[in-house]
């Protein structure tokens, strides 16, 4: 079972336990809490997403440079192990 389907069917369970006439406020209330919680946490780390949102362009350049470097790496790693391998015995 995924994440996601494990939280709907706990949502689901939830949910059954409120009559039909009031489903929609529970839900509504559950919105509203989570938008609340999500708001609290993006005020209380505001610079940090601030700094991640400034540095992420400039780190995009850096991380490709890796790969390529990488790349090139094991490129030469395979190279070098395939002249040094034994030779095949008959």
């Amino acid at each position: 079972m995924s994440y996601y389907n494990f939280l709907i069917t706990v949502y689901a369970n939830f949910i059954a336990a409120f009559p039909a006439s009031i489903r929609w406020l529970v839900t509504l209330l559950i919105i509203v809490g989570l938008v609340g919680i999500l708001m609290s946490l993006v005020r209380h780390y505001l610079i940090f997403v601030i700094v991640l949102i400034i540095l992420v362009p400039f780190l995009i350049p850096v991380v490709v440079s890796f790969v390529h470097d990488l790349g090139v790496f094991f490129g030469n790693l395979a190279h070098i192990l395939k002249l040094t391998a034994p030779p095949p015995s008959h």
